[in-house]
C-alpha cells in the first residue's frame, strides 16, 4: 500500500482487485480465518485485510519463537542426558574393565590366568612356591593380595588340613627317617655293648676244655655222651 502510494497512486480505490489479489497468496488455514472474520453483506476493505494480516503475522510470529524455545530447551535437555549417560557409561566400561583385568591377572608373571593355572609357578618345588609366595606377600592360604589373619576362605590343605594352600604342602620325610635312624643306631649300639660286656664277663671265668666219656647202663647199652669239664676254680 505505501508503495502504491509512493507511486501516487490511490489504491484505496482498487480494493476488491487488491484484496482478491492478496487472497491468492494466502496459505490455506489463513484464508479460511480471513473468509470467517470477513464481513459478509459487503465488500471486503483492503485497509481491514492488511490489518488482518498484521495481527496474523504477530499470532504467527509468536507461535514460532515459543516452538523455538521449546526446542532449544529440549534440545538442552536430552544434551544433558546423553552426556550424563555416555559419563555414567564411560566409568561403567572402565570399572568393568578394570575388574576384569584385576581378575585375571597373575600375581606370578601378570599373564591373563590365575597363579593355580600358572605354568612358572607349578613347575617350581614346593620349598620355591613358599618362597615366591613370601616375595608377592601372598595369602598362604587362598594366594591372593592380603594377610592371612583377613582371609575368610575355609579351603585349608586337602592332605594335612592344615592353614595353607594345597600346593603349598611341604612334605619333609628325610628329617624323621634320620631321627628314627639315629634312635635304632644307639639302641643297637647300646646292646652291642652290653652283649660284649657279658661275653667277656662269662669268658674270664669259664673253662672251655671238654671230656668225652662212656657210660654203660644196667642193661648193658653203651651211650655216648659229652660233658663239659670245666669247674670253676
Amino acid at each position: 500500500m505505501s508503495a502504491l502510494e509512493a507511486l501516487k497512486q490511490q489504491p484505496s480505490n482498487w480494493g476488491p482487485l487488491l484484496t482478491h489479489i492478496i487472497c491468492t497468496k494466502l496459505d490455506a488455514i489463513t484464508l479460511s480465518e480471513w473468509e470467517m472474520k470477513s464481513p459478509k453483506n459487503e465488500i471486503s476493505k483492503v485497509e481491514d485485510l492488511v490489518l488482518f494480516l498484521d495481527a496474523r503475522s504477530q499470532v504467527l510470529e509468536a507461535i514460532e519463537s515459543s516452538k523455538n524455545i521449546s526446542k532449544i530447551v529440549d534440545l538442552g535437555y536430552e544434551n544433558k542426558n546423553e552426556n550424563r549417560k555416555n559419563k555414567f557409561g564411560k566409568n561403567n566400561n572402565i570399572t568393568t574393565s578394570l575388574v576384569s583385568t584385576s581378575e585375571i591377572k597373575c600375581y606370578a608373571c601378570d599373564l591373563s590366568h590365575t597363579i593355580y593355572k600358572c605354568p612358572s609357578f607349578l613347575s617350581l618345588t614346593v620349598a620355591e612356591r613358599i618362597k615366591r609366595v613370601n616375595v608377592l606377600g601372598l595369602c598362604k592360604v587362598c594366594l591372593r593380595k592380603h594377610e592371612v589373619k583377613r582371609c575368610l576362605s575355609q579351603n585349608n590343605c586337602y592332605k594335612c588340613h592344615k592353614a595353607h594352600n594345597t600346593l603349598l604342602h611341604l612334605i619333609m620325610p628325610q628329617k624323621y627317617n634320620a631321627k628314627n635312624s639315629d634312635e635304632a643306631s644307639n639302641k643297637q649300639a647300646a646292646n652291642t655293648s652290653t652283649s660284649a660286656h657279658a661275653f667277656s664277663v662269662d669268658n674270664e671265668n669259664v673253662l672251655l676244655s671238654t671230656a668225652v666219656v662212656r657210660a654203660i647202663g644196667k642193661c648193658t647199652i653203651s651211650v655216648l655222651c659229652g660233658s663239659s669239664g670245666g669247674s670253676r676254680a
